[in-house]
């Protein structure tokens, strides 16, 4: 797995036990986004395919887990927290004996070869609504779910998003979700009685978010690191097709920007953003890259094999324990919580900085640091509210073990406030 690149853009958070942190390097392993088809399904054979896919991602996730010394799918979470609940609904629709099953399979419209696209459109804008009226409902004083719900119908409609041919289809949709969950489906009502769905989103917006797993954008992080510069044209080339993937959606959407596709996923439009820049052969940063990628991808590949990141994370954080709690705010429950998710990154990053500045030649560490300010989610890992003690823990840290902690600069370089 391409470790260093999983660290740069924040899809790799650590854990404190060795099982913890076997498990969390697991958050996208065997390509687990596919069990996610790029179009819904249509017909009974397109079904079939996508269920042969889930199974064979779930036996691989299974086999990968047991070396972690689990055997459940639910200890997923540790790695995404929405993959036990994803492989659950996934499996269940692909069970022929089960309710979920029943209504997808019946919506298969032979005759309407757009009737995916449509339906989609439709149902994606009313359940993010829903969502939103729920936990309103069940969070604000009384009256606020309904407020809401008459705001929604108040504002304009989303006729072209849902048309009549597929109302009734998601309404009997609706209705299969409300009684397998046994949440209440609070648009249901509104869309029943006045035949259109109403929605307080824009469309280009509603359109943007549905890219979120468009064009299999996370093919852009090979499997492996590129080690040469043949495998990294490779890449590359993986790259200008995602891009120009993205694009034909984008311009759908109504816009040519890539930043908009933060709508759909923040940190997407960074890493398209820096993959572009090492691609682009007159830049500082391609010839910094090429000339330290081999270099780098040894110590991943040893990394790989002895594990040493993990081991210094796991250690360092259990220094850190006493020290963490030493800086408890009173007023703040999941301090803890956050210092976890700010340092536990951190500490496997300057791991590999440090391997990769004293391995390597001259410059090396001082490219990887500018990778992750380019890329990384450094700012989102750690809030502003704790980066000061992050600073205070970090010298403690390299004050006991006599250890440069590089990372100090990503958050130095962020706003200390």
């Amino acid at each position: 797995m391409w470790y260093f690149a999983l660290i740069v853009f924040g899809l790799w958070n650590g854990a404190f036990s060795a099982n913890q942190t076997c498990i969390e390097n697991l958050r996208y392993a065997c390509r687990n986004i596919r069990m996610l088809p790029d179009e819904l399904p249509g017909t009974e054979a397109e079904l079939q395919q996508a269920c042969s896919e889930l199974e064979t991602i779930k036996r691989c996730l299974m086999k990968r887990l047991k070396r972690c010394g689990s055997n459940s799918y639910d200890d997923l979470e540790i790695a995404r927290s929405e993959l036990p609940g994803m492989i659950n609904t996934l499996t269940e629709i692909c069970q022929e004996d089960t309710y979920l099953h029943e209504p997808l399979q019946r919506k298969q419209l032979q005759d309407d070869e757009e009737y995916r696209y449509k339906i989609s459109r439709c149902l994606f804008p009313l359940l993010s609504m829903n969502c939103f009226i729920t936990h309103i409902s069940s969070s604000c004083e009384y009256g606020a779910g309904k407020m809401t719900l008459e705001l929604i119908q108040r504002a304009a409609t989303l006729d072209e998003q849902c048309p009549a041919s597929v109302r009734i289809d998601a309404i009997d949709l609706l209705n299969a979700f409300e009684s397998a969950t046994e949440e209440e489906v609070e648009l249901e009502v509104t869309f029943s009685k006045a035949a259109k769905i109403p929605c307080a989103f824009s469309a280009n917006q509603t359109c943007i978010e549905d890219l979120r797993w468009a064009c299999s954008y996370y093919r852009m992080i090979p499997n492996e690191f590129p080690g040469t510069e043949d495998e990294l044209r490779e890449s590359c080339s993986e790259l200008e097709n995602i891009k120009r993937c993205l694009m034909e959606r984008l311009n759908e959407c109504g816009t040519n920007n890539y930043d908009d596709l933060e709508i759909a996923r923040s940190d997407l439009p960074r890493m398209i953003n820096t993959l572009t820049e090492i691609c682009q052969e007159d830049t500082e940063l391609h010839a910094s890259y090429v000339q330290h990628m081999a270099c780098i991808k040894r110590i991943i590949s040893m990394n790989n094999e002895k594990q040493f990141c993990r081991d210094y994370t796991t250690s360092a954080m259990a220094y850190l324990r006493g020290p963490i709690q030493r800086k408890k705010l009173e007023d703040d429950p999941d301090y803890r919580y956050k210092f976890s998710q700010c340092l536990i990154p951190l500490m496997d990053m300057n791991c590999f900085i440090t391997y990769i500045s004293g391995s390597c030649e001259h410059g090396a560490g001082k490219m990887s640091i500018e990778l992750i300010q380019k890329a990384g989610s450094v700012a989102e890992q750690c809030p502003a509210s704790i980066r000061i003690d992050v600073i205070d823990l970090l010298n403690a840290f390299e004050s006991a073990t006599e250890e440069e902690m590089f990372v100090k600069r990503l958050i130095r370089s962020l706003n200390l406030s």
